[in-house]
């Protein structure tokens, strides 16, 4: 008997993939970095929409059941609320760690995280920023930083929704929806939200 091998720890799974002909991996909890590989070995990068995308095509579900074996109870909760989003909720909950009670809370707040560049116009992420508001002015701040109203409504309404992981066609939406009254008329009271009722909404103020 190999006696060895009883005292031998398997280490944590990267998660792998291919953008492009370009390996990509993100690196274990709780130091998630999201690196591609080069000449020069791996390198991490700011993962982009498209990387993001590649790895929500790829990865297959074993590969995040291994992957999620490593992760705390409370971190892997909150992921498997999440399908096509799960590697950006990941990284966000990673990234911004001191923010983990209020995206606990509202999960929905992930995905307006992960496309802060493109919601907000920047040309680079913005997570020092992010986690400076977040300390300085709670989540109300980070609502008002993305757009979003900044009151107890509208956590309410993203709470409400039926999945928090919300295609990027409908983040822009719905944030436009929740500055009209109307609309959170509507919504705060209403359970499992679809984003199909959101693009709804948008047809309707649109004719």
């Amino acid at each position: 008997m190999n006696y060895k091998s009883l005292f031998e720890v398997t280490p944590p799974a990267d998660l792998s993939w291919f953008h492009y002909g370009t390996a990509f991996r993100a690196t274990p909890w709780p130091s998630v970095c999201i690196e591609c590989e080069t000449s020069k070995g791996w390198v991490p990068v700011n993962p982009t929409v498209d990387i993001f995308a590649s790895a929500a095509a790829t990865l297959s579900n074993d590969e995040w059941w291994e992957y999620m074996d490593y992760v705390p109870y409370r971190v892997r909760n909150i992921i498997d609320k999440f399908n096509y989003g799960r590697l950006e909720a990941l990284f966000v909950l990673n990234i911004c760690h001191t923010l983990f009670d209020a995206l606990e809370e509202t999960p929905a707040l992930i995905s307006f995280l992960a496309a802060h560049e493109l919601l907000r116009g920047e040309s680079e992420p913005a997570w020092r920023e992010i986690i400076a508001i977040y300390a300085r002015s709670g989540v109300f701040g980070i609502l008002e930083w993305l757009g979003l109203p900044a009151s107890k409504q509208t956590l309410t309404i993203l709470s409400h929704l039926a999945s928090p992981d919300i295609p990027r066609r409908v983040l822009e939406p719905l944030r436009a929806h929740l500055w009209e009254p109307k609309v959170i008329f509507n919504l705060q009271d209403k359970d499992a939200i679809t984003h199909s009722q959101i693009i709804d909404f948008n047809d309707e103020y649109a004719a």
